[in-house]
């Protein structure tokens, strides 16, 4: 994963929106979407509640 997934996933983790996470990178939330989607692709999550199940069981979180 590169160093911007890392950081999305770990703030999806703890409950930011796309917004709140654009802003604190300073990315577009377009931007924040893409990197979401493409996680939920490559890990085969549904949703973002997938995402955040899949992050924590497979310890890709700080």
């Amino acid at each position: 994963m590169s160093d911007k997934e890392k950081e999305v996933i770990q703030l999806l983790c703890r409950e930011y929106t796309a917004a709140e996470i654009a802003a604190k990178m300073e990315i577009s939330a377009r931007t924040v979407e893409s990197i979401k989607d493409r996680l939920m692709e490559r890990f085969g999550t549904k949703n973002t509640a997938g995402l955040v199940f899949f992050a924590v069981k497979n310890n890709l979180i700080d």
